[in-house]
């Protein structure tokens, strides 16, 4: 699976896991066990988002890739900006 893949799937993991724990609070009695797992679920989704899918070329993390000044840019491109590899196929090989 490609990097992209990866970071988007995660991505969109972390707003759904969100979105489903908003909603159960709003429309069923909140379990706290319930609503602190999932919230547990979705940040460590958010921090292996983050942290843990890089270029496998040079190492660099996607989510720190687009910081600037401390400031996020927006989303990662298709290509790194380190290495300019394609993020968007499976291997570099």
């Amino acid at each position: 699976m490609s990097p992209l893949v990866r970071y988007y799937g995660t991505l969109a993991a972390c707003l759904a896991g969100f979105v489903a724990l908003v909603i159960y609070a709003q429309i069923l009695p909140v379990d706290a066990r319930v609503v602190t797992g999932v919230f547990a679920a979705v940040f460590g989704l958010f921090i292996y988002n983050t942290f843990g899918i890089g270029c496998p070329k040079c190492g660099k993390r996607l989510g720190l890739m687009q910081n600037w000044g401390g400031l996020r840019r927006g989303l990662p491109g298709r290509y790194c900006t380190h290495c300019h590899a394609d993020l968007s196929v499976r291997s570099l090989d």
